[in-house]
Order: C-alpha cells, then structure tokens, then sequence
C-alpha cells in the first residue's frame, strides 16, 4: 500500500475505505455513506476546509469534449491531432481561495480638460519660394481641478493555494479572480466527495495583502473614474477607507494531459461550464505552413518583375503599362490568398469531420429521427479536396504561375527594345527633309487650311506635376505646381510651323529650325492699347506672386484683348494657365506666343512643361531643346537642366530635363562661337560650333542681332518680375 494511502471504516456498513492525500471526503461503493475526513486544525490561521464552494459542473466526458473540440481549432494544427492525441492526464480537483466583500468611501481629486479650437497664422513658402500667411486651426486644452468623493460595494476573490501560480499562464487570474457569486453554495463534503481538494497555503489576511488588495484598489479606481468630465483627465488621486468580510471557498478546475509525437501538452478549463480554456500552444503543421508560404512567391515575382520592367522601360524610353502591371500583381496576390484559403478551410473541414465522428459514437442513433441522423452522418463526411490544396503539386504550379507573372511584364519589352529609342511621330505632319542647297532653307509654308491639325501623343504617362517656366533670360526662372489630372492619352492642337519646329529640334535640324524663326511666323495688323496691356500686365504678374492665379488669368485675358500682339502678355497668360493646371489652354496661348515670338526661350520652356504633363515626353524634350538652343546663358542653363533631373518634382519632369541633358552636346546655341559645358561634371570647353557656309553674312549678323534683342527683352521681363 503506498505511504500516501491509509484504510478507513465505512461508517455505514463497515466495510474499508482507501484514503488518498487530498480527499476531503469518500463514499462508500456498497452502501453510498459518505464518511468525512476529520482534519487537523492549523495554528496560523489557514483554515482545513472551506466555507462556501463552487460546485463542480463538467463531467469527465463533457471534459474530454471541450478539449477535443479545441484540438480541431487552429489554422495550422496538424489534421491528425484528434486521432493521434493521447490523453495521459484527466483530472478535476478544486483549488483554495478567499472571498472579500465590502463596501469603500473614497475622496478623490483630478484634472478635467475641456478642448477648444483655435486659429493662429504662419508663414509658408508658395511653390515659387515667396512667404504667404496662412491661417491653421489647432486644438487647445482647457484643464481646470476638480475634486469629489465616490462610495460603493465590492466583491474579489484571491486564490490561497500554490498549484496554479507554478503551472504558470496566469491561472490564478483567469480562473479563481471572478466574482461568481451567484454560484457560490455553503460547502458541505458531499460537493468534495471523489474530488481532490488543495489545501489553503495562506491565511485571509495573508492572501489580502498578497493580491486581494490590489483587485479591491481597481474597482475602487473604476468607481471613481465614472466621475469623468470634459474631454480629457489626468492626474487621478485618491484616498478610500474600506470595511469588509472574508470567507474562505473551494473553486473547481479542471486540467487535461495529452501527448502528441513525443511532447506533452496541457489544457486547463473551469470547473464550472468549461467554456473558458486555457491551454499550451497546439502542435503546428510545418509543412503546411511552408507550403503557404509558397502560395506568395509569384506575388514576390510579379512586384520584382514591374520593378525591374518599370527601370529597363524607363532606361531605353519604351512604354510601359501600369495598368497591366497592377492587374498582373492583383492576380498574383489574389492566387496566393485564394490558395492560403483553401488550404486553411480544407485543413478545417478534416477536423471538423473527425470531430464529428468522435461525437457520433457517443450518441444514441436509435433515439434520433432520420432527419438528425442524417444530419450526424454528412458532419462526419470528410471534404473533398480543393485544387488549390494539393500541396503535392507545388514543384509544377508554383514554378509555372511565378513565370506566367514574371512574363506579363517582361514579354512585351522584348519586342520595343529591338526597335530602340522611338523617335517622335506627329501624325497630321510630314517630317522635312533636311536641305542639300548650301544657301539657307526658305520658312515652310503652310496653307491656311492647315493651320489647325490635331497631334495625338506617342507616349502615355499618369498626371504628374508640372515644370513651369514663367521668364527665362540669363537664368531660367522655374516653378513647379501641381497639375490637374489630364486624359491617359490626350489630343493637343499645334500651329502646323510650330509642330515643323519641333520635328526639326527633335532631328537636329537646326538650320531648319533656325531659318523658320528668322521672324516672326504670324504678323497681325490689329488695334492695340499698349498702356493697357502693360497696365493689366502688371497686375497679373501681380496676383501671379500671390499666388491668386485665377486673379492673374483675368488680367493677363484683359492684357491680351487690349494688346493682342505683345508676345510677354501672352506667355504669361499661358504661365497663369499652368499654375492653375489648365495644360490644354496653356498650350493654346503658348501657340500663340511662339507665333508672335518663335525664338521666346521662356515660351519654349512653358510648351514643354505643359507637354510633359500631358504625357508627350517626345515632343516635351524638342520644346525644352528649343529653349536651350535659344537661351541667352547656357552654363546656366545646363545647371539648371542638371538640378531638375536629380529633383524634379515629376517623373516626366526629370525624364525630359535628363534627356535634353543628356544630348546638350548636340544641342547648339544659336550664333557662332558659343561654348558648352554639362551641368553634371565640372565644366569643361566644348569645340566651338562651326561657322555657317549655307548663308550670307548679312543674314548671320541679323539672326545675331534679333537674339540679343530677344534677350534684353527676356532680362527686362526678369527684372520686373524680381522687384514684385
């Protein structure tokens, strides 16, 4: 017999009893006398039994369910688990605890804040660097004292046993520290009997001090707290005084052992309903949880793939789709989550069905309708399995869906980056051809029929922010505004000699585009009021540096109705356009303005922000060629070119300033022994451009005299800005 064993006499019929440690009571199985255990008396207060117990409510086979049905839970618990399982360990026993009861008063103090908003004014710099006052509102918090006092009942339980507080995951907490007073029975050994019961390891007081204090202290702080006022509080004190009782009780726990490959695992419920359960982490599938994982690889290809599609696109100026590429990492994204799910529910649907297999062998079929035992039968009819889910398949599938992604992107440069670089194509114009006779090429003429054709754009790009030019001269003068979101493919109208310009500045021809802008290209005899137009001119630039730009366009219209020839009136209402982001009428005014002015460097450089921002980044870099070739400071210039590449604002900002950079050196200045330099590498002398031989001298020392002029136009227009 073991040490821990004594016999005893069933005080009902006599026969012998066994008595373990523990036990507070036992029945007899012949008579069903139930004979108390007498124990001995302690002298530091801790009570032998209990005052009040909660009965235990779960059965041991209810016990076994509770815990089957939280095997078959988890994402990624193996699908064997509810077979393999094995139950080492089944018991129910009840732990010691104390119960507090009371009431408190309790005289507090806080802080209340009560919010209100308020208005204050800063500078900020608008997009052309200029500070402007603006008015922000910010919240401000009123906080006052205020002080009070709160009474009020309470009830806590603290565990006075040791079993728990070593299992560890926070059992006392979750188990005993529950006020159910509502199940609470005068202890009575029959409610014991069978069971084991731990013995009180504190006293009240003891058990009090060591955490029933602290459960009284926080329904106390909550009482107090539902004073609250105002939309904040801090600082919360207070002071309470307490009168309670105490009365010792036996809580039931019930606690569940099972290996699973050689690992123990525990599960611990409450003794009461068994609906709260604490337990080890479950065994994982690791298999399944790798093959998961794979489930996302073609989404990890389909992003490096647009990446990688997106740099090579952008590097050899091939057109890309971000439509296609979003649809092609959606897709990819939808595949790996659509094969996680069903994965995961199969998973679910074979545990969900050995559970209730296991449940129908418990239940009585013969007691059941034919409806609810047909119901029973299809529970436990296993899921067939889900393409998506065959694991076995990975090798083949995933390979196969990460190269389909990978060649969404990569297929369809493979054909664009054969052809090069395209050139830039204007449907409604012929490109000229460049002129053999040494003697300079007459202007091209345009019938007048012709002088309205549409140019739809050969490059697609998403709404980026502008780079607007509002006067350039020795230095360019940028700003950069956001811009309106435009057509993926829009329709602009250009004069067909400017369109001529432009396919000539993006072949190199300039003695074409040097000969066509020996003049002006329109001449209009019309009445003009110069007072006004300078008058209404100055009040736009005016609103322009307030940044009021719908200000400006009324008065740079009124300046252009008044003097309708003045090319500065006119490329400032173009300006005043783009900083409100209407490309399509900047485009209309700037047609005009290089009618007026074609050699107009600020002109030139406002067409091509206003191209590139409508998605004709060809077309954009001839403009911005232009300008370069007709500025008066070409160091500067390059400089300038060299900043915005590095940090433009817009993506189609930096691609145009990098490729008119990029091909500066093929880009002359206009007149004779000009140097260039490159904005990105120290400045270095290039070879001079070479001496005209096609024309006659007078005609060069004219071309020559008409630039200078243009540039003591464009620095006086700069000056005028600068004093605003």
């Amino acid at each position: 017999m073991d040490n821990n064993t004594l016999k005893l006499i069933c005080s009902g019929c006599g026969s012998s009893l066994e008595y373990s440690a523990g036990n507070r009571a036992l029945k007899c199985m012949y008579c069903d006398a139930i004979t108390e255990i007498e124990q001995a008396p302690n002298d530091d207060g801790r009570p032998s039994n209990a005052e009040l117990v909660v009965p235990l409510g779960v059965t041991r086979a209810a016990l076994e369910d509770v815990v089957y049905a939280h095997l078959a839970q988890g994402d990624l618990t193996p699908d064997n688990l509810l077979e393999h399982a094995v139950f080492s360990k089944v018991e129910q026993f009840y732990v010691p605890a104390f119960i507090y009861r009371g009431t408190y008063e309790a005289d507090w103090t806080a802080s209340f804040g009560f919010d209100r908003q308020e208005q204050y004014t800063v500078y900020e710099k608008d997009s052309q660097g200029r500070s402007r006052p603006v008015t922000k509102t910010k919240t401000v918090t009123d906080w006052r004292p205020v002080n009070g006092a709160d009474r009020g009942d309470f009830t806590a339980i603290a565990y006075a046993g040791e079993r728990l507080s070593s299992a560890g995951l926070d059992l006392p907490r979750i188990f005993v520290e529950r006020p159910a007073v509502d199940e609470l029975k005068p202890f009575d050994t029959s409610y014991v009997t069978g069971f084991e019961a731990e013995a009180f390891t504190v006293n009240a007081q003891e058990a009090y001090t060591a955490r029933g204090s602290d459960l009284v202290d926080a329904q106390i702080d909550a009482g107090v707290r539902q004073h609250a006022q105002g939309d904040r509080q801090k600082d919360w004190r207070w002071k309470a005084t307490t009168s309670k009782t105490d009365a010792s009780v036996f809580l039931p726990i019930c606690h569940v052992v099972y290996d699973y490959e050689g690992r123990t695992y525990n599960v611990w419920t409450d003794g009461t309903t068994g609906e709260k359960l604490v337990a080890d982490p479950a065994p994982v599938d690791h298999e399944r949880k790798k093959a998961i994982r794979w489930g996302y690889a073609p989404l990890v290809v389909s992003l490096l793939a647009a990446g990688g599609g997106y740099a090579y696109a952008e590097a050899h100026r091939i057109a890309f789709s971000p439509g296609l590429a979003a649809g092609a990492v959606v897709a990819a994204f939808v595949f790996a989550a659509w094969r996680k799910h069903s994965i995961l529910s199969y998973s679910k649907g074979i545990r969900q069905a050995l559970l209730s297999q296991r449940q129908l062998k418990s239940v009585d079929s013969l007691q059941l309708g034919s409806a609810e035992r047909q119901a029973l039968l299809e529970s436990g009819t296993r899921p067939s399995r889900p393409f998506l889910s065959l694991t076995s398949k990975d090798a083949m599938l995933i390979p196969a869906v990460s190269s389909i992604a990978a060649a969404i992107f990569l297929v369809p440069l493979i054909p664009a980056s054969f052809k090069g670089s395209p050139n830039p194509s204007y449907a409604s114009a012929s490109t000229p051809s460049r002129p053999q006779a040494p003697a300079a090429p007459p202007p091209v003429q345009v019938p007048p029929q012709q002088r309205a054709q549409s140019v739809e754009t050969s490059v697609s790009a998403a709404p980026v922010a502008p780079v607007a030019v509002a006067a350039v001269a020795a230095v360019p003068v940028v700003a950069q505004v956001p811009a309106a979101p435009v057509a993926a493919t829009p329709t602009i109208q250009f004069d067909p000699q400017l369109m001529q310009m432009l396919i000539a500045a993006s072949k190199h021809q300039w003695d074409v585009v040097d000969s066509a802008t020996a003049a002006p290209l329109a001449l209009r005899n019309v009445n003009r009021d110069r007072s006004a137009g300078r008058a209404a001119n100055a009040e736009g630039k005016s609103a322009l540096q307030r940044g009021e730009n719908q200000a400006a366009i009324e008065a740079f219209t009124r300046g252009v109705k008044a003097d309708a020839v003045d090319p500065e009136i006119v490329n400032n209402l173009a300006f005043a356009y783009q900083e409100s982001g209407a490309h399509a009428e900047a485009i209309d005014a700037l047609n005009e303005t290089l009618l007026l002015a074609p050699r107009r460097v600020a002109a030139w450089a406002n067409l091509s922000a206003s191209l590139a921002e409508t998605g004709d980044r060809a077309a954009s870099a001839a403009a911005l060629s232009l300008a370069l070739h007709y500025s008066g400071s070409r160091q500067k210039t390059l400089t300038f070119l060299g900043e915005q590449a590095q940090n433009g604002r817009s993506d189609a900002a930096r691609a145009v300033a990098s490729a008119v950079l990029s091909a500066a050196d093929e880009i002359p200045t206009l007149g004779d022994n000009v140097t260039t330099a490159r904005a990105d590498v120290p400045a270095r002398a290039m070879s001079p451009r070479p001496a005209r031989t096609d024309a006659p001298p007078s005609q060069i020392k004219a071309e020559e005299a008409y630039a200078k002029q243009m540039n003591r136009q464009l620095e006086q227009q700069l000056r005028e800005l600068s004093q605003k």
